[in-house]
């Protein structure tokens, strides 16, 4: 994992259509495996409720949220640990379209060795 801040972009129905690196470089192998999937596919479980809740309103439609915390699981042992934020795109016609967003790298781990470059996550949190 080299990359610091990406850019990332949902379809309306949450799934990424697009990764791009603003700072650092692309961790391809798992780019690969991430177009074309929801964003939640990858999330921790313990996750997802309170992304979804920071992505929409009471009443279900969807907001600008910034400053999520939220760990990705992506296999070969590796959890990484990201601050998201993202806008919905609505089209011409004003229905939801899908989201542009960022993602900054907070930290990994991989989990099948002992170097970890993450905070401990009740310090991620407190944030």
């Amino acid at each position: 994992m080299v990359y610091k801040t990406r850019a990332w972009t949902t379809d309306r129905n949450l799934h990424l259509s697009e990764l791009s690196y603003v700072e650092g470089s692309s961790p391809a192998k798992y780019d690969k495996v991430l177009i074309g999937r929801s964003i939640f596919d990858y999330m921790h479980p313990d996750d997802i409720a309170r992304i979804r809740s920071n992505m929409l309103t009471s009443s279900g439609d969807y907001r600008v949220f910034r400053g999520a915390i939220c760990r990705f699981l992506l296999g070969d042992g590796i959890t990484i640990v990201e601050e998201i934020s993202g806008s919905p795109v609505f089209d011409d016609a004003g229905r939801f379209a899908g989201y542009r967003g960022t993602a900054r790298m907070i930290g990994g781990i991989a989990l099948d060795s002992l170097e970890t470059s993450v905070p401990p996550l009740e310090t991620v949190y407190a944030r």
